[in-house]
């Protein structure tokens, strides 16, 4: 007998067993389970992979039933490998049986979820991928001390974690020895709002700084040393580094705005992040937005001010939702045109700006701080995929009557070409 009369043959029985099984029991629905035969006899013989003779295989792939009349195809699946007899399949739906219609979860026999009668199993699904993506994450040491081997090999520190103690920042100094010059020794910092991740890499967006300014190398040294545990209470020059000065410089800066309104002068705050739940920060936002600062927040996740109300008046909440993860965190305040500009890892969230090490670093190029504050602008203005966060926390999208549509991620390409030629 070739494969696919093979194949053909399997699936027959599945959709036999599945019918016999509901007309036994009078109970159940047929029609999906018998539907669905090819679909999981192809699943299970040619794409999920698991291992027979250790069902609780950490590596295996799990298949998660969703609405629970189909457990008649999985029980027949599970029978022509040998979990199931055909005893305990004419069983179906009685008081006790193995094969209750609504599956128990009973790993050893290769259910990987209890299902019911409204369909949650792919709700299942979805827990039970972020947990094994968060252990993947957490507990895949083998892989990330073979990696940490070979970057030591090549002359690269290692800084293993510091227990109790998240680093989110991301930085990084290249130490660099110029042979045309003697050996003399040229660094070189890279800062960024996200990381190398070659999964993400085609789809978040993310900005980032390659520099060679001492004083900013200087400062990110300071955090290494920190790390390292041989400094305890730095001072930081440029950088705004969460534990340490971030919380307090932010609140001094968006006080500094409410200072200029009150003399007369233009506040303007402009902060670009993923998440805003800080509640202490959230109030001064709140006070600034009173005194006459116009901010304008651009939030991708879950936002907890509360906009268009007597207190935020002067604050609009945008969202962006397009062909690119809206990833990069960009804080700006106007300071009576001085333009203060930083690029940052963190968000406005109490874990973020309390309980890690996040670093926010400024811009001091005036051709980058121009090109990052037209971005921000452009983002402002996009009228095709950008929604406003309303009284009730709603989003909405802009209706505006302006005839030129702007959608910012393909404006942002068009700008950054445009400048590339030129």
């Amino acid at each position: 007998m070739n494969d696919n009369k093979l194949m053909n043959r399997a699936a027959d029985n599945i959709r036999i067993l599945a019918a016999s099984m509901v007309e036994k029991a009078n109970s159940g629905h047929p029609g999906g389970a018998m539907g669905g035969a090819d679909f999981v006899n192809v699943l299970f013989s040619e794409f999920l992979v698991y291992d027979p003779e250790n069902p609780r295989w950490e590596g295996r792939d799990r298949f998660f039933l969703d609405p629970g009349h189909m457990s008649p195809m999985l029980y027949s699946t599970l029978a022509l490998t040998g979990k199931f007899t055909l005893d305990e399949l004419k069983e179906f739906r009685q008081w006790g049986s193995p094969t209750p219609g609504h599956p128990e979860v009973d790993i050893m026999r290769g259910i990987e979820n209890t299902s019911g009668p409204l369909g949650q199993g792919h709700t299942f699904a979805v827990g039970a991928a972020i947990a094994a993506k968060f252990l993947k994450a957490r507990f895949d040491e083998e892989n990330n001390m073979s990696t940490a081997e070979r970057m030591e090999q090549a002359g690269i520190r290692i800084i293993y974690s510091i227990p109790g103690l998240k680093v989110h920042a991301k930085v990084a100094v290249i130490l660099r020895k110029d042979t045309s010059e003697g050996l003399k020794r040229r660094d070189f910092a890279y800062l960024s709002t996200g990381n190398f991740n070659e999964k993400t890499a085609k789809i978040y967006s993310d900005m980032a700084l390659l520099t060679s300014n001492t004083e900013i190398i200087t400062d990110i040294n300071k955090v290494f040393a920190v790390l390292e545990g041989r400094m305890k209470e730095p001072t930081f020059r440029h950088l705004l580094v969460a534990r340490f000065n971030m919380v307090s410089e932010l609140t001094g800066r968006i006080r500094r705005e409410i200072e200029h309104v009150r003399e007369g002068r233009k506040g303007r705050i402009i902060l670009k992040m993923n998440g805003l739940h800080d509640q202490h920060m959230i109030e001064e936002l709140y006070h600034a937005s009173e005194a006459g600062v116009e901010i304008d927040l651009i939030v991708r996740g879950i936002c907890c001010l509360v906009p268009n109300q007597p207190y935020s008046a002067n604050i609009r909440v945008t969202r962006i939702v397009d062909m690119f993860l809206e990833h990069s965190r960009v804080w700006y305040f106007l300071n009576d045109g001085q333009e203060d500009l930083f690029l940052t890892s963190a968000d406005w969230m109490r874990r973020n700006l309390n309980r890690r090490i996040e670093t926010a670093f400024p811009i001091l190029d005036p051709d980058l701080k121009r090109e990052i504050i037209d971005i921000l602008n452009i983002q402002l203005s996009d009228n095709v995929k950008a929604c406003y966060l309303d009284g009730e926390l709603r989003n909405n999208f802009k209706c505006d009557d302006n005839p030129v549509k702007v959608r910012s991620q393909l404006a942002i390409y068009d700008y950054l070409r445009n400048k590339s030629i030129r």
